[in-house]
């Protein structure tokens, strides 16, 4: 019995021996799976912080990119509020279809004789909206505006 007492004691010892260095190894295991998943933390900040900086750097780009553009927009067709509160063009010199609308307007009114204040009225409401089509100015709205009072004062002389 002796000889079996000592060769449970041997074995005991060896699965003891045996259990500290499988806990050693499990310890040395979990340690490098934690340094390597720091490393592939201490990465994946690398990266992210790396791509946030990319579309960062792309956002300003296009932030500037569209500033730009709406500010050639704002330059194609900037308009200021005109003294009667028609838009007119910024820097856009009157053309000739819009003066020669005014004054026939201008002349619809003024003139006698009700066919030739609906006439001329009807001449100056049409150049009127053509100056305004094609450049939005006090000018042509005015014409517009005087061809059709001529128009109307030309109805009211004829009744």
């Amino acid at each position: 019995m002796a000889d079996l007492e000592n060769k449970v004691k041997e074995v005991t010892e060896q699965a003891k021996v045996a259990a500290d260095q499988a806990k050693d190894l499990t310890r040395a295991a979990v340690s490098d799976v934690k340094d390597e998943a720091e490393l592939l933390k201490t990465d994946a900040k690398g990266y992210a912080q790396s791509a946030l900086e990319d579309v960062k750097s792309e956002g300003k780009e296009v932030v500037e990119e569209l500033k730009a553009a709406v500010k050639r927009e704002k330059l194609d067709t900037a308009d200021t509020e005109g003294a009667a509160g028609y838009r007119e063009k910024e820097g856009a010199a009157p053309n000739g279809i819009a003066i020669a609308s005014v004054a026939l307007g201008v002349l619809s009114i003024l003139l006698g004789g009700w066919l030739l204040k609906v006439l001329l009225g009807a001449v100056a409401l049409v150049l009127g909206a053509k100056a305004r089509k094609e450049k939005q100015t006090t000018l042509a709205t005015m014409g517009f505006v005087f061809g059709a009072v001529g128009i109307i004062f030309g109805i009211i002389n004829l009744l």
